[in-house]
């Protein structure tokens, strides 16, 4: 039988599902890129406008996966704990 906090990820899989993978703190302002990736808002436009200011293209801090110029940054509504309405 499975003890208290074994199975599903174990302690701290939670925590670790709102963390944002930049600052390594709970999410703020929640956004995802098409990738699936989400992050802080803040944390993201920071990390995107270093990027285009350097290399002229971005990129998901997590995968690399290529973005289009001017993306627009998605609402997570799942981790913000809103609806859609």
């Amino acid at each position: 039988m499975a003890k208290a906090g074994e199975g599903c990820g174990g302690p701290g899989s939670l925590e670790a599902e709102l963390t944002c993978p930049i600052c390594l703190s709970v999410y703020q302002e929640p956004v995802s890129l098409g990738c699936g990736h989400s992050f802080c808002r803040p944390c993201l436009e920071e990390v995107l406008g270093t990027q285009q200011s350097s290399q002229g293209l971005s990129t998901c801090p997590t995968c690399r996966a290529s973005l289009e110029p001017g993306v627009k940054l998605q609402k997570n509504f799942k981790m913000r704990g809103q609806s859609l309405k």
